[in-house]
């Protein structure tokens, strides 16, 4: 059986990054901030310092052991044929919102660039139209000509 994906679910809030403690001392609790996504070549430099200690369980909390346990039984996945891995926490209605909404509520592991967005190019134009032509001709979308679409293009 060939699976899309692969869900994971956590005992903490998801994949946290810790960031640097601020200089001052009036922000004495940083929040660690959600890992949306990660690309398979990330998590697997995430583990590879996990798996080579003898000892994890001295050095990891129980919380991010468990955590880097299940993204590296994501890398296997990914690495076995799986396109998407996610890690949610088990909270009330995490799983919906990593499912069914565009920012998700955990981390989204996948091979390469999920979305894949970027700035559109004039080189563009062409597959922009066919898109938005027959919507065009639905009348869901205003005709906009090549050059208009053109000179808007880096908006």
């Amino acid at each position: 059986m060939t699976a899309s994906k692969v869900i994971f679910f956590l005992e903490s809030d998801g994949v946290r990054l810790i960031e640097d403690q601020p200089q001052d001392n009036n922000h004495a609790h940083h929040q660690p901030s959600t890992i949306q996504a990660l690309r398979l070549t990330e998590a697997k430099g995430l583990v590879s310092d996990f798996l080579s200690n003898d000892d994890p369980a001295s050095t990891y909390k129980p919380y991010e052991k468990e955590t880097l346990e299940k993204i590296y039984w994501s890398t296997n996945a990914l690495s076995n044929g799986v396109k998407r891995s996610h890690l949610v926490s088990a909270g009330k209605g995490a799983l919906l919102k990593e499912l069914y909404t565009r920012d998700g509520e955990g981390t989204l592991i996948s091979r390469d660039l999920y979305d894949g967005i970027r700035q559109a190019k004039i080189e563009d134009i062409t597959g922009i139209l066919s898109i938005i032509t027959p919507l065009i001709e639905k009348g869901f979308l205003i005709d906009r000509p090549a050059d208009v679409i053109e000179k808007s293009i880096s908006r």
